[in-house]
């Protein structure tokens, strides 16, 4: 009897499949089917009999036909053979259940049915049961009580493990097929076709090459949102807005280690310094590179030529900025003011203590313009020439001219003039230059001369 309503059970399944696969075919809907076969468990009530429970265990199976609501809801109808419980003496009792319940998914790994799941089943059925035997029934209907595990695979197929209760006298634990249909035209947006983890429609880099980290657009990281990737970016920081090449780096045309962006230099030579703006460095900042620059210490505002000298028009040694006789003949000596020198040239400003060869500290200052035209002409000769007023003897006199000449020469020396480009005598009162008879006749005659003797 058994084996017939096995025989039975498995045209329904055919039939059952065939109904599911043209229902899918129709529509873009989430139907199952499913077979299992399992041990059950039965216990009649025999209290007050005269029978006893001489086996209660036996193997049965179950048809599943469902729908999925939704990722964690699905509808099932069951219809289950648990098989007989045999009676003590002589006889058996058979049951057969039909049922309608719900699944809900209390875990999904992957989500839409595939992978590992586990739900809790609820629902209510009606139970039927067959013997050679008197008995009764109390209550057909029944209450469905259940849970399992399901494994389901990308191909819509599925594996179950399950345990159903059903009233208080049965219970079935079964292993399951089941095959899904339809639902998947409208899951092809969860396709990802790089493997990167993020599905095509939101992938915004849907050709990452396999193995490599991305964010959640599916896009490899950059940091500095560049549009060159971290993994190749080799400036990671580039601020935004910036042009940059395949590296990730802003250009450097010059090849200076300056990005183009910060460079005031663009066309710097291979191989040369440059500075943080990019240009080579320019000490004097007269607007020639160091390294072209014959006047390294030209001062600001100074008119320079392409060597970075101020410019000297007439070459006389004299800057133009100081020439005050931009037009001097070539090889003509010249003073501190670039102005030819005369023969006799009297030292203004060189004046001393009264009666003392002591040259006051502004006499000093005086002297450095004459100590750098004799050493701008080393071979020139010169005489210095101390003169006094009349007043006093002229032997007296005579003495303190000479002291004083040969005070200006030792500062003339500590000045670097050679000395044996210099001599000092002391004249007296004699060739005044003004009226001895007045006090300002007499302050002009109390002077210091320089006399050329060789150029």
């Amino acid at each position: 009897m058994k084996t017939v309503k096995h025989a039975c059970a498995f045209v329904l399944l055919g039939t059952m499949v065939s109904t599911a696969t043209v229902a899918a075919e129709k529509s873009d809907n989430r139907w199952y089917l499913g077979v299992g076969m399992g041990i059950s468990k039965l216990d009649p009530d025999v209290s007050g009999t005269i029978f006893s429970i001489e086996e209660s265990r036996d193997s049965g199976y179950l048809l599943n036909l469902g729908y999925d609501l939704s990722e964690r809801i699905s509808i099932e109808g069951q219809y289950a053979d648990l098989g007989e419980a045999i009676v003590s003496p002589n006889g058996n009792v058979g049951y057969q259940v039909w049922g309608l319940s719900g699944l809900y998914y209390v875990y999904d790994d992957e989500q839409d049915h595939r992978g590992l799941g586990a739900y809790l089943k609820a629902g209510l059925g009606v139970m039927k049961n067959e013997s050679e035997l008197k008995f009764e029934r109390q209550n057909d209907g029944h209450v469905l009580l259940g849970a399992g595990l399901e494994y389901a695979f990308n191909n819509g197929f599925a594996l179950r493990t399950e345990l159903d209760l059903y009233d208080k006298d049965a219970q079935l634990l079964t292993v399951s097929l089941l095959k899904r249909f339809g639902g998947n035209k409208h899951k092809v947006t969860s396709l990802d076709d790089d493997h990167d983890g993020v599905f095509n429609n939101v992938d915004q880099c849907p050709a990452t090459l396999a193995g490599f980290t991305v964010d959640t657009t599916g896009c490899e990281p950059d940091s500095d949102r560049d549009g060159v990737v971290d993994r190749i970016d080799q400036c990671s920081a580039t601020p935004a807005g910036a042009a940059v090449d395949a590296t990730g780096c802003e250009p450097d045309g010059d090849r200076d280690g300056v990005v183009d962006s910060q460079d005031r230099c663009l066309a710097t030579p291979p191989s040369t310094s440059v500075d943080a703006t990019g240009c080579e460095p320019d000490g004097d900042r007269d607007g020639v590179a160091d390294s072209q620059d014959a006047c390294l210490t030209t001062l600001r505002s100074v008119v320079v030529d392409a060597t970075g000298c101020a410019l000297d028009h007439d070459y006389d040694g004299i800057l133009d900025s100081h020439d005050q006789c931009l037009d001097s003949a070539a090889g003509a000596v010249v003073d501190s003011t670039g102005c030819e020198m005369a023969a006799v040239v009297i030292l203004k400003g060189v004046q001393f203590e009264s009666g003392s060869a002591q040259l006051k500290d502004e006499s000093k200052r005086a002297l450095e313009g004459l100590a750098k035209t004799l050493k701008r002409y080393p071979q020139m000769v010169v005489e210095v020439a101390g003169y006094t007023d009349s007043l006093g003897s002229a032997h007296y006199n005579k003495q303190l001219s000479d002291r004083r000449a040969k005070s200006v020469v030792t500062h003339l020396i500590a000045m670097g003039v050679n000395a044996d480009n210099m001599l000092a005598k002391g004249y007296g009162p004699v060739d005044p230059v003004a009226d001895n008879a007045t006090a300002a006749g007499r302050a002009e005659n109390r002077r210091v001369e320089l006399h050329t003797l060789k150029r």
